[in-house]
């Protein structure tokens, strides 16, 4: 019998109350202020960032769910019956600077979790990712049936590559020893397809490696008959396809077509003949179209959107028939293909009104399913749904102690950038008082590709509640709003893109809601690159800045492009080749730094796989030879998500009280 090992009891309050707590229907608070209510003011921070269960799966009978929970470097592995009170943890896994990226049932009695790892020969050095793009998970079988497992079994590495985290691509529910798994060979090889022994790790080749191919697809019976990679001839991404195991993949392109990489694979249709893919319209937005394999074209248009690109495929979770497409134009919603979809979806927005509501995990007969409910002023609950009798019971509330509090609308907006073109954005006022000459944070997002999505976000209603407005706009470049939206911001870092940026704060001034001497800035990322640039390229407009996991020195991504792995950096956007060395100088933060006025917060996570930590060194060592205010922090144990809990609220914390001390009646800088 396994020695049994002590879960911390704040661990197990927490799954405990997860569990027993009640969730609110969503609502949207009318109106808007310039400070917080007096109940929010003195909800602490760990109210907004503490630890939620992730990677939540139904097993395959109905009857159990598993899920994850994060613990200082620790992850927690529990169970619960679905119709019992009661959880049970079951394994503590340790991932320094990671995250579980899987986590699925192999039958109904054993949890296979997939979380990085950067032991050993596995990679190059703790926190980096290895050289040719190889970054490796460490699988591990959880044999519930046992009382708990403290330290699980040695598990066996799986080759991913970074960009690409798919790596489980079938359960095969007829099957409970094996599984799919998507092996990244390497740059030479490209990826193939193993069948793979859950409690051993033993691999046997199901699609060889083929070079090129990044990422393979299965179909509802496990067949692997899709796949994406990149064609180093055309300089594209390139999507292939096949019939069956007896056909060759081919490449997704329409007959005559010279540009087969606006072909994208969505998703199998129940003909094993059709596909289907997204492709630009001659709106320029994105659609979802079927795909004839004998004929080697797109044939009929399910659905576009005049206005954007449509997104992720909504599935019955009986039969597996497309029900549905998502569609965002100030806020999700689905665009229904088949009748069943839409009345199933019809019964859960009744009791839910307003929230966006997914399954996002069901039993293999479809029975019971488990749906995520959330909204801008309502954090995600998860609910056990009983499709036949149309009943829902409560599973967890992810925030259980802002069930009661007054939280802030999302609201869209949108502002004229100085050479004309409409970019769409969100503003989130304090509740409760006059919406005018507000201290506003503007938060720009991550990609640089990324985009702001309306829902729940617990950084926005955290700066909310201490008494900001927080403006997010959707700069050139973001997703979603069409092809000439996108090549709009091509080559545009530091440039037409932070334009926007500008133009979106002075939009703000004009309107009268931004109090023009107490605007900060703030990003992750990319948006942490933009947010400390424009410390540096207009100075007078910004009192304080910050940013987390920023690129600093764009001219290090052509030195050591192995220390970063993310392909946004090699974007279109980006614009970094060598002939480019000059002007990314010119365009970088840390090359800027006597330029800035305002005081800066820096923060990076010490074993950040996407951004190296190099990169705050640069602007410490900038913003301390020009002689700058800032302060800085390195959380060593993390990766460019702030996966710890007490780092994330203390990161946080001072992220707060920064905006604080700045953004208060200005003084001459």
């Amino acid at each position: 019998m396994p020695r049994r090992w002590s879960c911390p009891s704040r661990t197990l309050w927490i799954l405990t109350s997860l569990i027993s707590l009640a969730a609110a229907a969503c609502r949207s608070t009318p109106g808007a202020g310039a400070g917080p209510v007096a109940a929010q003011e003195a909800l602490p921070a760990s109210a907004f960032f503490r630890n939620q269960p992730t990677q939540i799966a139904l097993s395959p009978d109905g009857e159990r769910i598993a899920g994850v929970l994060g613990h200082a470097n620790d992850r927690i592995v529990f169970v619960k019956p679905v119709r019992e009170s009661g959880i049970r943890a079951i394994a503590k896994l340790n991932q320094r600077g990671g995250d579980v990226r899987v986590l699925g049932w192999s039958g109904n009695d054993t949890v296979v979790v997939g979380f990085d790892d950067d032991r050993g020969p596995f990679a190059d050095a703790p926190g980096r990712v290895a050289k040719g793009g190889r970054l490796y998970l460490r699988m591990v079988t959880l044999r519930i049936a046992r009382w708990q497992q403290p330290t699980p079994t040695p598990g066996w590495p799986l080759a991913m590559r970074p960009d690409d985290p798919v790596s489980v691509l079938d359960w095969l529910p007829d099957d409970s020893d094996h599984i799919l798994v998507n092996r990244w060979e390497s740059e030479e090889r490209g990826a193939s397809v193993q069948r793979a022994d859950v409690e051993s790790g033993f691999q046997t080749t199901v699609v060889p490696a083929q070079l090129g191919m990044r990422r393979w697809f299965a179909d509802a019976r496990g067949d692997v008959r899709a796949g994406r990679g990149y064609d180093p001839e055309a300089a594209t991404e390139l999507d292939y396809a096949r019939r069956s195991d007896e056909d060759a993949f081919g490449p997704l392109a329409d007959v005559g077509e010279v540009l087969a990489s606006e072909l994208e694979f969505a998703g199998f249709a129940p003909d094993p003949n059709t596909l289907y893919v997204y492709a630009r319209g001659e709106s320029g937005h994105v659609g979802l179209f079927e795909y004839d394999l004998e004929q080697r074209r797109r044939t009929r248009l399910v659905h576009a959107d005049p206005e954007v690109d449509v997104g992720a495929l909504v599935f019955s979770p009986a039969s597996g028939r497309l029900w549905a497409i998502e569609v965002e134009h100030q806020r999700p919603e689905l665009y229904f293909v088949d009748p069943e979809g839409r009345r199933e979806y019809a019964s859960i927005d009744a009791v839910f009104p307003g929230c966006t509501n997914r399954i996002v995990s069901a039993s293999r007969d479809g029975s019971t399913a488990i749906v995520r409910v959330s909204g801008d002023t309502r954090p995600p609950a998860y609910y056990v749904y009983d499709r036949a009798k149309r009943q829902m019971a409560l599973l967890y509330d992810s925030l259980p102690e802002l069930a009661g509090a007054t939280l802030a609308p999302m609201r869209a907006v949108s502002f004229t950038a100085r050479d004309g073109l409409e970019i769409p954005a969100y503003l989130s006022l304090p509740p409760g008082a006059d919406p005018s000459n507000l201290p506003v944070v503007v938060i720009l997002h991550d990609g640089p590709t990324d985009r702001v999505h309306w829902g729940f976000d617990a950084t926005v209603q955290f700066l909310v509640s201490r008494g900001f407005a927080v403006f997010q706009p959707n700069f050139r470049g973001s997703s979603g709003y069409g092809l000439e939206f996108e090549r709009r911001g091509y080559r545009e870092w530091g440039g037409a893109m932070q334009d926007d940026v500008i133009d979106g704060v002075h939009w703000l001034v004009a309107q009268g809601i931004a109090d023009p001497d107490r605007i900060g800035v703030f990003g992750r990322g990319y948006g942490g690159y933009a947010a400390l640039l424009a410390l540096a390229t207009d100075p007078e407009l910004f009192r304080a800045g910050a940013a987390w996991g920023a690129v600093t020195d764009r001219t290090a991504l052509l030195e050591s492009p192995e220390d970063y792995g993310s392909p946004e950096l090699n974007h279109p956007t980006a614009g970094a080749t060598p002939a480019d060395r000059e002007a990314l100088a010119a365009r970088s933060p840390a090359r800027l730094a006597d330029r800035i006025r305002a005081p800066v917060f820096i923060a990076h996570g010490g074993v950040d796989r996407v951004v190296a930590v190099s990169q705050l060194r640069a602007m410490e060592d900038a913003l301390e030879a020009a002689g700058d205010e800032f302060e800085s922090e390195e959380y060593r144990d993390q990766g460019h998500e702030l996966s710890d809990e007490q780092d994330r609220i203390d990161f946080h914390e001072r992220l707060a009280r920064f905006f604080e001390r700045n953004l208060s009646p200005r003084v001459p800088l």
